[in-house]
């Protein structure tokens, strides 16, 4: 998933999928900078703190397509459960790491599990959740407009909403 994913503008599938790959790409952004020593810990903590708040975001756009697909087949609620753990340990691991600083010394380790738990679920989602939904009757290109109202707003929000935990 290091490449621009081709896809149909105003669909919630690719929506998603674009922004998984602007995600991961910033955790490369940070490993990459981390282990060149190239900025100081605050442009590391800044970059955690962008990286924090778009995965909290993604969460919740992820969770108004599951909450559009209640009514779908049931290969969309057993993909979207098998999901679900993948989802909790990516929450968990980002708790794990927001509550440390930049300068302490297991934060690179744990932005590194953070990241391995994005990628497991992020594959999982292409590959189980994605592949049903575009299969499925959900209107994608009227959920994709709710959905970047939804994250228009959750972003307008910012810290507030990182750390109340709105997830």
């Amino acid at each position: 998933m290091n490449s621009v994913p081709a896809g149909d503008a105003g669909d919630a599938v690719e929506g998603l999928r674009d922004e998984q790959w602007h995600i991961l790409e910033l955790f490369d952004t940070y490993a990459r900078h981390r282990r060149d020593g190239d900025q100081r810990v605050t442009e590391f903590g800044r970059l955690a703190t962008l990286i924090f708040t778009l995965l909290r975001v993604h969460c919740e756009l992820e969770t108004m397509l599951l909450q559009s697909a209640q009514s779908e087949a049931q290969d969309f609620r057993t993909a979207a459960s098998e999901v679900a753990p993948l989802r909790d340990a990516v929450l968990d691991a980002l708790e794990r790491v927001e509550a440390l600083s930049p300068r302490d010394p297991g934060h690179t380790r744990e932005m590194a599990h953070l990241a391995g738990c994005v990628r497991a679920w992020f594959q999982a989602d292409e590959q189980q959740m994605f592949a049903v939904a575009r299969r499925g009757s959900l209107d994608l290109a009227a959920l994709d407009r709710e959905m970047a109202s939804r994250q228009e707003a959750l972003l307008s929000a910012g810290k507030s909403f990182t750390r109340a935990g709105a997830v």
